[in-house]
């Protein structure tokens, strides 16, 4: 990766950190069910705040609660600091982390075909064009067969002209038809819309939210 993440954390430098979990995903946790069950990974996670959300849910367990059947939820990171202040946010015992480079870990014999579901938010956008195909091969590998992805893209806005001819990132934001063209080859996708819970910082129409099986 040629942005150096732990650099960025060790100096404050992080804007894509808000503090808080992903709107998106509380209110995706809010109505959907029965898809995060078992072991999970949560990719490019930060400070854990997703993963603390998702941890909580499944201890709550709450009628109908999407995450009640969470075993385990592993958060990854490139960033050592960043871990070490997620360890340290930790609030339940089903959360773990993990300092590694995702596309090494993914290549582990160990892991292959380790989890049950995956979720990520904005880790796509934060990997240059040229990795992004091995980015879904790694994520394969890591799947179980049948295993759930659910995924929160940055997305680009179709009249920013400028951020179409601009390679300058990240984030590299994607345009939304781009996403089937990633991943039909091995998803199906089960369900994707734009999310009407958002970050203040970012404007309703900025995120879309896509569900996805392996095939």
């Amino acid at each position: 990766m040629s942005k150096d993440w732990n650099q960025a954390y060790a100096n404050n430098k992080t804007p894509w950190d808000k503090g808080a979990a992903s709107p998106a995903l509380e209110e995706w946790l809010g109505k959907e069910k029965n898809v995060f069950r078992g072991k999970g990974i949560v990719l490019g996670c930060g400070l854990g705040h997703d993963v603390r959300l998702l941890a909580k849910s499944a201890k709550e367990g709450n009628k109908g609660n999407a995450a009640e059947g969470i075993l385990e939820v592993t958060g990854i990171d490139f960033s050592q600091i960043a871990i070490e202040k997620a360890e340290a946010l930790r609030s339940s015992a089903l959360e773990s982390y993990l300092c590694t480079d995702f596309f090494e870990y993914a290549e582990q014999p160990d892991q292959s075909n380790s989890y049950d579901w995956a979720f990520e938010h904005t880790f796509f956008c934060a990997i240059p064009n040229e990795l992004r195909n091995n980015y879904v091969d790694c994520l394969v590998q890591l799947l179980k067969p049948k295993a759930f992805f659910l995924a929160i893209f940055f997305i680009q806005d179709p009249k920013d002209l400028a951020a179409s001819a601009s390679s300058d990132g990240p984030p590299f934001k994607i345009k939304r038809e781009a996403i089937d063209a990633y991943f039909e080859e091995h998803f199906e996708i089960i369900t994707a819309y734009t999310p009407k819970q958002h970050y203040k910082s970012r404007p309703y129409g900025s995120e879309y939210i896509c569900l996805m099986q392996l095939m």
